[in-house]
């Protein structure tokens, strides 16, 4: 492949990228947002490469729960992960939360669950050793 082959192939991805960009403005002016809303869109659609809608409401869900309770940086964030209503259990809320922060403790995670747990933030399901969570908002969506 000859270096004008690769320059013109360069272009073309980076028109396609463009243009994604400019669909993806043209859908978020349409979905009215606050500004904490819009953040919160922006970093999960980057995070987890969420689709715009999902991501819409899974910021909704997020400011649902962080309006009711005032909670600490480490707590918002395992809202902010289980928002997009997957069940995880402790390890893999853990492995998200250093993801994002850069250092998480499996012990203070599980801790911060089991307080969202008694707020009812957050929900248990599945028992055993290796139990499950979900925000609790996810589960009265279902």
């Amino acid at each position: 492949m000859s270096s004008e082959d690769v320059m013109m192939r360069l272009v073309r991805i980076l028109e396609e990228v463009l243009e994604r960009l400019k669909r993806l403005e043209e859908k978020l002016s349409g979905i009215p947002l606050s500004g904490e809303e819009a953040v919160l869109v922006q970093k999960l659609i980057s995070l987890y490469y969420l689709p715009i809608g999902v991501a819409v409401e899974a910021a909704r869900r997020v400011i649902g729960v962080v309006s009711q309770f005032r909670l600490d940086p480490i707590s918002a964030e395992i809202v902010n992960i289980l928002s997009v209503c997957r069940e995880m259990n402790v390890s893999e809320i853990t492995r998200a939360v250093r993801s994002v922060r850069g250092k998480a403790s499996r012990r203070i995670v599980r801790e911060r669950l089991h307080k969202l747990e008694g707020l009812g933030a957050v929900a248990r399901v599945g028992g055993g050793q290796r139990p499950r969570y979900v925000l609790k908002s996810c589960l009265e969506e279902r």
